[in-house]
């Protein structure tokens, strides 16, 4: 009975620490048997099948399913753990900026615990940081705001949270909260500046040897087996799934100010489940050899550009948002009666901009509504560049240097943007080039096309869709897929 405690108990402080609420028991054990029985069941189903036709012996069987309880077992913790480490590098990457956005727009009346406290409404900005200030919240209602720190610390898993928190309130009980945000924040930036250039550095690496690996392999294996006449096709259709979904899990996650926000309208989800239906049922007819199937292709890649050309478009939008911040951050400084009234001045600034969010939000912009502000931005960073401006209004700290400190920020943010696109440019031509490059080698060979006009396109799609998701970081888009059935599709008339 200890055991089981024990064992609960530590599912709740894993919980606490995971950013959820303490259930009570029963609801505990009724997730703890799901979590349990979603790992026991298959094992033991598949163990006992292969021990009643002989596959197995008995002793084998046995260790199989203690082995497989003792995973079942201990997979609610690794479930939290999980989520603990997840949730920890997001908090994390949200906390710096937050103190980042404190340093910038500093008050006489700031104050980091009640700052965190009120955010709500910019759950679009600090999404998981919104949750702590609920739960800092809770606990000033019975503790001092020191004592709430100190009790927040001990069920905080992120050693960086613990220690700003620590200096902070050891820089707040001696009254050098000012000297403390100027010095904490440049750390910061040069942390964040080191850690991004890194990423950046990686992700590129990673996108640009995967991209080649899951262009270059495919294809050459391709050539060989038509050149050859072995059977190493059907080993093709294996490694080119296999290579895409491995360069997707350690392709390193976009940083927190490159993030973009493209909401889909029915009318985009219907053209995008169009495109994968047409993509599928266009496989399965150059499997079956079903008539001419080129036609097809072409109607598969007429839906899929069609689709493309929606999420370019937004992401010209995006682009077009983040490229005007820095040049809004400065004519809103130069602007001469920013300090009679400020607001007015800012709606002055956003109408006069070329990006359609940027203006739609100088309509709406409102200090007693700043929800909606939000979710009319495409990029985190403009989301992030609009709290910054917000709170300046509020607490009375906006100012032209602090303005100008924002658009140095920003104006480094747009780099890492710029990087990112161009690190794409590679994968898209390689992707363009791959569909002449196969149906040349076919017919370089002097073979039959139709009769690979199915591997081609297996491989071909395939890659597309990686590209696709590289650059939009989304499945949604199918830019690159539908030109390049395109250019395959007159290839193959060719």
């Amino acid at each position: 009975m200890n055991l089981l405690r024990n064992y609960l108990e530590s599912l709740q402080n894993l919980r606490v620490r995971a950013g959820l609420t303490v259930t009570d028991l029963k609801n505990l054990l009724k997730i703890v048997l799901q979590d349990i029985t979603i790992v026991l069941l298959p094992t033991a189903t598949i163990t006992t099948y292969s021990l009643y036709v002989g596959i197995i012996e008995l002793s084998t069987a046995m260790m199989l399913l203690s082995i497989s309880s003792f995973i079942a077992l201990i997979t609610p913790h690794l479930k939290y753990v999980f989520v603990i480490r997840s949730r920890n590098r997001v908090l994390e990457r949200e906390f710096i900026y937050f103190i980042i956005s404190e340093s910038i727009t500093y008050s006489r009346s700031t104050e980091l615990v009640n700052d965190l406290c009120v955010l709500d409404g910019w759950e679009g900005v600090f999404s998981t940081l919104v949750n702590e200030g609920l739960r800092l919240r809770i606990y000033r209602k019975f503790l001092t705001t020191i004592e709430a720190i100190n009790f927040y610390i001990r069920y905080t898993s992120s050693s960086l949270i613990s220690r700003l928190l620590s200096d902070y309130v050891l820089a707040y009980s001696k009254g050098i909260i000012n000297a403390w945000f100027t010095h904490t924040s440049s750390e910061l930036l040069r942390r964040l500046r080191s850690e991004v250039t890194a990423l950046m550095k990686l992700r590129t690496t990673v996108v640009l040897i995967m991209g080649v690996v899951v262009s270059y392999l495919p294809m050459l294996m391709f050539s060989l087996s038509i050149i050859t006449g072995g059977g190493e096709l059907n080993t093709v259709l294996v490694v080119v799934p296999v290579l895409m979904i491995l360069s997707m899990f350690i392709l390193p996650s976009n940083t927190q100010h490159l993030r973009m926000y493209n909401k889909s309208t029915l009318v985009g989800k219907l053209v995008t489940a169009s495109s994968y239906v047409l993509i599928s049922l266009t496989a399965i007819s150059t499997y079956l050899s079903l008539g001419n199937t080129n036609y097809l292709i072409k109607a598969a890649a007429t839906v899929s550009l069609f689709n493309g050309i929606l999420n370019i478009v937004e992401l010209y939008n995006t682009v077009c948002e983040v490229h005007e911040l820095p040049k809004v951050l400065y004519m809103y400084a130069e602007t001469p009666h920013i300090l009679v009234n400020p607001l007015n001045a800012l709606k002055d600034v956003l109408s006069s901009c070329k990006s359609k969010s940027l203006r739609e939000l100088g309509k709406k912009l409102s200090l007693s509504n700043v929800r909606e502000g939000v979710s009319i931005l495409k990029s985190w960073l403009g989301r992030y560049v609009y709290y910054v401006i917000i709170k300046s209004l509020t607490t009375g700290s906006l100012g032209k240097e602090q303005l100008l400190n924002l658009r140095v920020l920003t104006l480094d943010m747009l780099e890492d943007f710029k990087q990112y696109l161009v690190s794409v440019l590679p994968l898209i031509m390689m992707s363009l080039l791959m569909p002449f490059f196969m149906v040349s080698m076919a017919s370089l060979a002097n073979v039959n096309i139709s009769n690979y006009i199915f591997y081609i396109y297996v491989i071909v799609v395939t890659y597309s869709l990686y590209v696709d998701y590289t650059l939009f970081n989304t499945f949604n888009s199918t830019l690159i897929t539908g030109i390049t059935l395109l250019i395959l599709s007159i290839s193959w008339c060719y």
